[in-house]
Formats: C-alpha cells, sequence, structure tokens
C-alpha cells in the first residue's frame, strides 16, 4: 500500500512539475514577441482581440478540444479524458499566475492582483533578449511535455485531441499532432491578421515584419518563433526521451 502511494506520488510531481514548467515556458514566449508557441497560439490571439487573460482563453479553448475529442471518438470516447476539463481550468490558472502582463481580466474579472509571478522579468529591449526569452521557452516547455508526460496520465487537450485523431484515422500520433498544432496556428494567424490589419487598419508590411521578428507597435501573437516552436519542441523532447526516457520510467515504476 505504502509502496503504490509513493509511486503515485512520484508520478504527481513529474506530471505537475510538468504542466508548471509549459505555463512558464509559454509566458517566456510571449515576453519574447517572437511569436508564442503553436498550442496557445489560439488563446494568445483571442488574448489579443478580446482582452481576457492568456489563462481564461486557454481555458475556453482547450475545453473546446476535450468537446472535439468527443464529437471524433463517439463511443470510443473514455470518460476519463473528461478529466481533461479541470486540468485544463487548472492550467489556465497557472498560465496567469506566473504570467508576465501586470493587467488582466478573467472572464470579465479584474485580476490584475493575481499571480503575475515572472513580472518582474525585464521586457527585452533589444533583439538578443527576445531570442533569449526565446530559446529559454523552447528548453523549458520541451523539457515540462517531457516531465508530464512520464507517468502517462491524462493528456492535456491538444495532445488528447490529437490521439483522438489518430484513434480514428489510423495516423501515426507524431503526424496528428503536427496536424493539431498546424491547424492552430493557422487559425490564430488568420485571426490576428483579420482584427490587426482590417480593424485596426495596420499595413499589411508591418504586420509581416512583425511575423519575422522585426519591432513593431502592436502585439504579435504568431511568428518565426512559433513556426520554430512547433518544429524543435519534439526533437527537444525525442532527444530527452532517448537520454533519460527509460532512466524515469524505470525509477517511476519503482
Amino acid at each position: 500500500m505504502k509502496s503504490k502511494f509513493v509511486q503515485g506520488l512520484k508520478k504527481f510531481i513529474f506530471y505537475a512539475v510538468g504542466i508548471i514548467l509549459i505555463a512558464i515556458g509559454i509566458n517566456c514566449s510571449k515576453l519574447s514577441s517572437l511569436g508564442i508557441s503553436p498550442v496557445s497560439s489560439v488563446p494568445r490571439a483571442c488574448e489579443v482581440i478580446w482582452g481576457w487573460s492568456l489563462g481564461a482563453m486557454t481555458i475556453v479553448v482547450y475545453c473546446i478540444l476535450v468537446l472535439l475529442q468527443i464529437i471524433v471518438l463517439r463511443k470510443r470516447f473514455k470518460w476519463i479524458n473528461l478529466l481533461g476539463i479541470p486540468i485544463a481550468i487548472a492550467f489556465g490558472f497557472l498560465v496567469d499566475l506566473f504570467g508576465v502582463s501586470t493587467k488582466t481580466n478573467f472572464f470579465g474579472l479584474d485580476t490584475s492582483g493575481f499571480g503575475h509571478w515572472l513580472a518582474w522579468l525585464p521586457v527585452p529591449e533589444n533583439y538578443l533578449m527576445r531570442i533569449a526569452y526565446f530559446v529559454a521557452s523552447l528548453i523549458i516547455i520541451a523539457v515540462g511535455v517531457f516531465l508530464y508526460l512520464r507517468p502517462k496520465w491524462v493528456a492535456m487537450p491538444a495532445e488528447g485531441f490529437a490521439a483522438a485523431i489518430s484513434e480514428v484515422s489510423g495516423m501515426k500520433f507524431g503526424n496528428c499532432k503536427t496536424i493539431v498544432d498546424t491547424s492552430m496556428i493557422t487559425i490564430s494567424f488568420i485571426m490576428h491578421f483579420v482584427f490587426t490589419v482590417f480593424i485596426n487598419k495596420v499595413p499589411v508590411l508591418e504586420f509581416f515584419k512583425g511575423f519575422i521578428g522585426l519591432p513593431v507597435g502592436f502585439q504579435v501573437v504568431v511568428g518565426i518563433g512559433t513556426v520554430l516552436s512547433a518544429i524543435l519542441i519534439g526533437q527537444l523532447v525525442k532527444l530527452l526521451t532517448k537520454l533519460m526516457g527509460a532512466k524515469i520510467d524505470k525509477f517511476l515504476a519503482k
């Protein structure tokens, strides 16, 4: 009994620390202004457009992803995957808790006094600092994903949706994850483009300057950093799994 408790505790610590690191990494990528990570691109676009916090928008988008799992899987859907909803809520709170913004609005509620534990980080004043924040976000998110996957507990909604597509279509999970990430990037890009160019009347050339990382007068959602994150985070997770996966899995199984 004691050994099972210890094993469960170890798995919980790895799972929780992993999710916390992902939340921190997302905020670092937001601060870099080079483009946020793919799974947070739609919530980030919603934050910029409607003004609610990144955490609040993360909860909404991730709950929609759980609903899409139900639609895709139908009778194959396992009710344990509904745990993706409380996980989405907890993750949304963590994103705001470690937020870099000093003013936030959580579903209409002013939460400027909540969290913002990373608001002390200096705003990047040059391109080198922006790259530093971006590289830090890549490493932190990759380590977070690696750790939270080790216990093989309920996946975050984005990965859960990819797994649902994989189960129904028979395609490899990696390919389905690429489809989900690419779709989220595309949706957020279109949302932000329409909002920035057609509503805020920012010139198209100025918009694409922001995309490639040049300084602009508006908030960047999808940028060159988003594309690089989609490519590199998965590779970093593969590398970490190759180097330490077996040892950590053995440790968790004891």
